[in-house]
C-alpha cells in the first residue's frame, strides 16, 4: 500500500469521473490513501466528504520504537511514514467530517497531528452480521472449508485459542505462545491437548517483518517445549476469508491477543459476535 502513494491523485480523478456516472451524493474515505482520495474527489464535485482514520501513521511510527523527530524515520524504504502522515493531515483538514471508532482515536487528532476537529463523532466498530451473528446463510462452501481446516490441522471443539490479523510486529504473536505455554505449565492436564491457531499472512511467500515474526514464535515455542506444524501445538494458517474465520471461531476457546497497540479491536468483536470469548492483552494502548 506504501506505493500507492504516487498515485493517489489519478485514482481521485476516476473517483470523481464513477461518481458522476453513478450520480454518488458524497465520498467516504479510510485510511491515509482512501481519505485523500475521498477528500480530493468531494472537492473537485463540490460534495461532501468523510474520513475514518483508522490506524494512524504517527502512532504507529512513534509505537514501533522509532524517533519521530528523526526525518530519516520518515522515509524508510517500504515504510513511507511520510507521505502517509501528510495524506492523512490532508484529508484531515479537507473532510467535512472525521469519524473515529475509539476514543484513543479522537484524542490522536490534537496530540498527536496538532489539528482541532470539531465536526467528528466516535462510532464503535461493528461486525459483518452474514458472517458473525447470522445464521449464514448461503455460505456452505465456507462451513465446508472451515472443516476442512479443522481436520487438516486436529481442531477439537473447544480445545484451541485463535488469532487472526497481520503477522506483525506489534501483533506480538509470539506473546500468545507465551501465555500458552504458560497455561500449559500451569495446568498440564487441563491444557495438554490445547492449541494455538495463528491466521494471517502468506506462508509461501512472506514479508521480511513476517519472517522475523514467525521465527519469533519458534522460538518461544521452544522454550516451552511447544511444537509449530501442521497438527502441533502451534498451527499457522494464512489468510483465510472472514466467513471461513467465522466457522472457526464458532469451535475456539476464545480470541487471544498480545498485542502491543489495538485502536478497535475488530478481531475480538468479530469473536464476541460469534458467540465466543475474547481474552486480549493490550499493554500500551487499547480501543477498547
Amino acid at each position: 500500500k506504501e506505493d500507492l502513494y504516487p498515485n493517489l491523485y489519478g485514482t481521485s480523478v476516476d473517483t470523481a469521473a464513477i461518481a458522476l456516472l453513478r450520480g454518488a451524493y458524497g465520498f467516504i474515505g479510510g485510511y491515509a490513501d482512501g481519505g485523500v482520495i475521498a477528500v480530493a474527489a468531494g472537492q473537485a464535485l463540490g460534495r461532501p466528504s468523510i474520513f475514518i482514520a483508522h490506524s494512524m501513521g504517527l502512532r504507529k511510527l512513534s509505537l514501533s520504537g522509532r524517533d519521530v523527530r528523526d526525518p530519516n524515520s520518515y522515509y524508510e524504504p517500504k515504510l513511507w511514514f511520510g507521505p502517509r502522515v501528510h495524506a492523512e493531515r490532508a484529508a484531515f483538514l479537507g473532510a467535512d467530517f472525521v469519524v473515529s471508532n475509539t476514543p484513543d482515536e479522537s484524542r490522536a487528532y490534537g496530540e498527536l497531528y496538532g489539528i482541532h476537529v470539531p465536526k467528528s463523532q466516535m462510532f464503535p466498530p461493528g461486525v459483518n452480521r452474514a458472517f458473525f451473528i447470522d445464521n449464514w446463510d448461503g455460505y456452505e462452501c465456507d462451513r465446508a472449508a472451515a472443516a476442512q481446516k479443522i481436520a487438516a490441522h486436529d481442531l477439537k471443539k473447544d480445545r484451541y485459542f485463535m488469532s487472526w490479523g497481520r503477522i506483525a510486529y506489534d501483533k506480538n504473536l509470539s506473546g500468545q505462545v507465551r501465555i500458552l505455554g504458560e497455561l500449559k505449565k500451569m495446568y498440564p492436564e487441563e491444557y495438554k491437548d490445547v492449541k494455538l491457531l495463528i491466521i494471517g499472512g502468506n506462508p509461501e511467500n512472506p514479508t521480511a517483518e513476517e519472517r522475523t515474526e514467525v521465527q519469533k514464535v519458534r522460538d518461544v515455542a521452544d522454550e516451552y517445549g511447544l511444537e509449530v506444524g501442521v497438527k502441533g501445538d502451534i498451527v499457522r494458517i494464512g489468510n483465510l476469508d472472514s466467513s471461513v474465520i467465522a466457522f472457526l471461531a464458532e469451535d475456539a476457546i476464545a480470541y487471544l491477543g498480545t498485542q502491543f497497540h489495538e485502536p478497535f479491536g475488530m478481531a475480538p468483536a468479530e469473536m464476541l459476535a460469534v458467540g465466543g470469548n475474547g481474552f486480549v492483552i493490550a499493554p500500551k494502548v487499547s480501543g477498547f
